[in-house]
């Protein structure tokens, strides 16, 4: 039995029906809304960016046209572990050894992936996006994990992407959140990557914040700039794993307009909440000709070590 499998037997033992339309639809309004079922503070004002304003139009990109270089900046913010807890991405020094030990097993599959022959890799196949069915499992816990486990890489490094536009917990975490960001970016094509992107810790993770909520999130992401953003990361990185964290797959829309941009995609379920059938609803939905894995978090035991914890366990598979 694959892990992937065993990952679903893990679901199955969870709540086994879907949530209902009405259920779908009013988590969905909070999600957006980021109401009192996902409030965390947020000031939702636009940054400062130059040229802003609704209703651009995208304007046409030369798909051939030569990737702009991107300049690494040298200096980093230091992390708040104030802000790392409360938003739930720091663990205790006994949860982060064992959650480091899970990573250093769920990243193998991607990195290889990622780095695997030209003639057999996926376009942008360093490219790797991070969602989840519903909110609450975990999904950008996940994307800080595998970004600081590939940070500690010899040979590769990570970039870590906040394009959950909706719910940037990434941005909020690390205290980048009233920086400009990636719908700044997609929005002002005069802008550059170079005026979006950040060092963070003392790891010095590349991150982009998410930027300024937008009515046009979804188009933005959609764009054809969007795609170019996507090469253009996976080109200057090309000894990188780009990391992407996005909205969940069933309640929004901006989440299902990434997937054709990126290379492989990884989705995080939540054991004993997630079930059977959204797992596979989210399945039917995504291009699987691509590396897909699954994370199965929040698990009581390990299939990793044994030990229990809060977000052990994992799964993956093509």
């Amino acid at each position: 039995m694959s892990k992937v499998q065993k990952a679903l037997r893990r679901i199955r033992e969870g709540r086994s029906e879907a949530i209902s339309e009405r259920e779908k639809a009013r988590r969905q309004r909070a999600y957006r809304e980021d109401d009192a079922a996902y409030d965390s503070g947020y000031e939702r004002q636009s940054p400062e960016s130059p040229k802003k304003g609704a209703g651009i139009i995208m304007p046409e990109v030369n798909e051939t046209a030569s990737l702009p270089r991107v300049t690494i900046p040298e200096a980093h913010i230091d992390w708040v572990p104030e802000l790392l807890e409360e938003y739930g991405l720091r663990l205790s020094d006994a949860d982060n050894e064992a959650t480091a030990s899970s990573y250093r097993q769920i990243k193998r599959p991607i990195i290889a992936n990622a780095f695997s022959k030209l003639e057999t890799r996926e376009e942008n196949a360093n490219v790797v996006m991070i969602s989840s069915p519903l909110p609450g499992a975990g999904k950008s816990f996940c994307s800080y994990s595998l970004a600081l486990s590939i940070a500690k890489e010899k040979d590769i490094t990570a970039v870590l992407v906040d394009a959950d536009v909706l719910k940037p917990t990434v941005s909020r975490a690390f205290g980048i959140d009233d920086r400009i960001g990636l719908t700044d970016y997609l929005e002002d094509d005069a802008s550059s990557i170079d005026d979006i992107l950040v060092k963070v810790g003392e790891e010095g993770i590349l991150t982009i914040p998410a930027g300024s909520l937008r009515p046009n999130s979804t188009e933005l992401l959609a764009s054809k700039r969007m795609r170019k953003f996507v090469r253009s990361l996976s080109h200057n990185f090309s000894q990188s794993v780009v990391i992407v964290d996005t909205p969940p797959l069933l309640l929004t829309t901006e989440a299902q307009a990434l997937t054709d941009h990126v290379g492989q995609l990884c989705l995080v379920v939540e054991a004993g909440e997630t079930s059977h059938e959204q797992f596979l609803e989210v399945l039917e939905s995504i291009d699987r000709s691509k590396p897909v894995n699954a994370i199965l978090n929040k698990s009581r035991i390990s299939t990793a070590g044994g030990y229990g914890g809060q977000y052990y366990g994992y799964g993956y598979g093509k």
